[in-house]
């Protein structure tokens, strides 16, 4: 028995990995080859084969050690056995033509292998590249294309020997020095060609920002300019308008931002409803403040994009955070969902025990998917986006966890780890903070979602409008205008640039460049009109579909329901209940709450007709049963709901296209189907901000695509924390804001 434990000690003990160029690498792989055609002219082909045996044996033992075979070693070590066999055989062939079969055998190695989709050069790149690189379609590519390469020189020199024999050992000798040459070089070359296409499609409009005049003013250089003239328009008071109109402002430019509703903010807003007394005839009217989506902010941490936008505006001292709880009603019962990773890991572990250990290793991993999505982002304010071909050659070594997830969908992952389908089911209750086609939803774009629990989720004491107004005063103080009720009727184009908007009354307000936080189909199609944009561009945007929309209903209670301040309710319709009064008592009178129920809910119809006509006669009707059947759903949860209903709104997909100005009402940008837009247009002077563009919908993302344009107008180092916090703002007077 103690020798049988020492054999299997001993088989299953692996060399350790070391580093070793990769052109060397195949040098040693082919050695068997080079070391049979050394000595064959001077020993015979007998001596020859039994020193390329050897050679390849001993390489293939190595390689069994180290776990991982190689084809030439292995398809060396068959050509000479049978080169061996082949004379007691009575075959003469093989020894006879030489050169030509060992020249097939190697060709028909490299062809094989990329049969088998295993190309020979991808199992020797395996050895000199990070793990997270192996099954990404690049670097498969890559190796297929270098596979077939040394497939082509090695039938190159097999026709030297069958058609050109006094030349044919030149031949192979350069075909051999011109492989190596390739894969000394090639590779490098074909990834970098491929990172480099991959940063253009990041930013396929790579036009150069404009000179902004305020700029000069601030640095005592002339301008011609005139002093009435911003130098950015921002069409649309969205966070991601918002964020780019107060980054620039902050950094001397003239910012002006055109908003058609009475408030900035977009989604991020609230309102106050009055109720009348009907218990107290003559008392005061009830108050309550409600929300047009926001309930939940990611990234507001410290170190977190939004967190990071504030300290850089340095305004994080207007904005006052809670606390958001959670809960869900799932299989009949109701929930409350711990505010850490580590304990709702152990809340549905105790209800699935069976996927416990799948559960941690799931977290562990989504949470260092989260850390390299996030590395650096204390510092820029951005998650970790590679913008350089170096960066990317980095990012598989320096962010193996996101590399390895990128591209892949969320419900993949949980499959791959979690074998319980009700443990499952409960996290993907998750994915309605974004879509409501969860099968599309990827790794990368769900890692936030958990950053709710790894960071925390947050919400702006006094409402969501509390976020947009520090916002605006930000670009005010800054010497910038919010101007409300100002919609834009056209974006103006002036010798292919951006030039300025013209507004719904025809007012004409000129500028260097626009920043548009409007739908993006609106503002192409509409503001700035197909017949100035590229015509596949073009007819991308008219190909557009919106992203979900959604029915809301909110209500004042004259009651606190015992529940936290978000409840997901899972089933064939589900619903989220919000109760922000909850963890901040300002928004309802005392002992009564202010509530949301939202389902999300598609603008169309399957025959692409809006699902919601606000002219249609029985529009009112269909609202109404609508409300009252999302009411009984909640009634689950809130005991004797409809009897403690104080006042009652409810807003349907043509609601939110009201008032958002959305394409059908969409409340998450475009259909999760389709790609994001990137932040600089085919019109140079035009960016692109909000849901609809890189990184996508919520206010986190929006964050981000707003920096993201503002960079693209001013550059990273001018808003910077650094650069910001050294410049003394010089306030400019500003139009009224009305």
């Amino acid at each position: 028995m103690r020798s049988s434990r020492s054999f299997l000690k001993i088989s299953s003990w692996k060399i350790p990995s070391w580093k070793m160029p990769l052109a060397l690498r195949l040098v040693l792989g082919f050695s068997p080859w080079m070391l049979f055609g050394t000595v064959f002219p001077l020993a015979g082909a007998m001596a020859a084969s039994l020193v390329g045996l050897f050679a390849s044996l001993t390489l293939c033992a190595i390689d069994r050690l180290r776990g991982s075979y190689k084809a030439p070693e292995l398809v060396a070590a068959a050509y000479f056995l049978a080169l061996l066999a082949a004379a007691p055989l009575g075959w003469e062939w093989p020894q006879a033509h030489i050169g030509l079969s060992l020249h097939l055998a190697l060709a028909a190695m490299a062809f094989g292998s990329l049969a088998l989709g295993t190309p020979f050069t991808l199992q020797y790149a395996r050895d000199d590249w990070p793990r997270a690189l192996w099954d990404r379609p690049e670097f498969v590519a890559v190796n297929r294309a270098m596979t077939a390469l040394w497939g082509v020189l090695f039938l190159i020199g097999a026709a030297g020997f069958g058609l050109f024999p006094d030349g044919a050992a030149a031949l192979s000798i350069g075909s051999t020095l011109l492989g190596v040459l390739a894969n000394r070089h090639g590779p490098r070359w074909l990834i970098e060609f491929g990172l480099r296409r991959r940063l253009a499609e990041r930013d396929p409009h790579p036009w150069e920002p404009p000179a902004f005049p305020a700029l000069a003013v601030h640095a005592n250089r002339p301008t011609t300019d005139s002093e009435d003239d911003p130098d950015v328009v921002v069409v649309g008071s969205g966070i991601g308008g918002l964020t780019a109109g107060a980054l620039l402002a902050k950094a001397g430019a003239r910012v002006t931002v055109m908003e058609a509703h009475d408030r900035p903010g977009g989604f991020c807003t609230s309102w106050l409803v009055k109720a009348r007394n009907r218990k107290e005839p003559g008392a005061p009217p009830f108050r309550y403040v409600f929300d047009a989506g926001v309930h939940d902010v990611s990234g507001a941490h410290r170190d977190g994009p939004l967190g990071h936008l504030l300290r850089a505006l340095e305004i994080e001292d207007r904005v006052a955070w809670r606390p958001v709880t959670r809960g869900a009603w799932l299989d009949g019962r109701f929930r409350a969902l711990p505010d850490d990773a580590d304990g709702l890991v152990a809340m549905i572990a105790a209800d699935h025990p069976g996927s416990a250990a799948g559960l941690a290793a799931f977290m562990a991993e989504m949470r260092a998917i989260h850390a390299d999505l996030y590395r650096g982002c204390g510092e820029r304010g951005l998650p970790n986006i590679p913008d350089s071909v170096a960066a990317l050659r980095a990012y598989a070594a320096e962010s193996p966890h996101a590399f390895r997830w990128q591209g892949r969908r969320f419900h993949a992952m949980l499959d791959q780890f979690i074998p319980d389908a009700g443990a499952r089911r409960t996290l993907s209750i998750l994915t309605g903070y974004l879509s409501d086609q969860p099968d599309l939803l990827t790794v990368t774009q769900m890692a936030p979602i958990f950053g709710y629990w790894f960071e925390g989720g947050r919400y702006p004491a006094g409402g969501s409008q509390a976020l947009a107004d520090a916002l605006a005063q930000s670009i005010r103080a800054s010497g910038g205008e919010v101007r409300l009720r100002a919609p834009v009727a056209r974006i103006l184009i002036d010798g292919g640039r951006a030039a300025g908007v013209e507004t719904a009354d025809g007012r004409r307000i000129r500028a260097r460049a626009v920043v548009s936080n409007a739908d993006v189909r609106r503002t192409m199609l509409e503001l700035v009109g197909a017949e100035n944009l590229p015509a596949a561009y073009a007819a991308r945007c008219a190909a557009l579909r919106p992203s979900t929309s959604a029915f809301m209903v909110t209500l004042g209670l004259d009651m606190v329901p015992d529940l936290p301040a978000l409840t997901f309710l899972d089933g064939e319709a589900p619903l989220v209940i919000a109760i922000p009064s909850i963890h901040d008592p300002s928004l309802a009178p005392e002992g009564h709450a202010a509530v949301t129920l939202i389902r999300l809910a598609p603008a169309n119809n399957p025959d692409g007709t809006p699902l919601w006509d606000r002219a249609a006669p029985d529009y009112a009707a269909r609202k109404a049963a609508e409300g009252d059947a999302m009411i009984a759903a909640a009634a689950r949860l809130i005991p004797d709901l409809q009897r403690r209903v104080t006042v009652r709104q409810d807003a349907s997909a043509a609601t939110f296209a009201r008032y958002a100005r959305s394409s059908g009402g969409a409340i998450y940008g475009v259909d999760p189907a389709q790609d994001s837009f990137t932040r600089r247009a085919p019109i140079p002077g035009l960016c692109l901000a909000g849901g609809g563009v890189f990184p996508g919908p919520g206010v986190e993302a929006c964050v981000i695509s707003g920096r993201l344009a503002a960079e693209a107008l001013m550059g990273a180092d001018r808003l910077s924390l650094a650069a910001l916090s050294r410049r003394v703002p010089t306030p400019q007077p500003a139009a009224a804001s009305a």
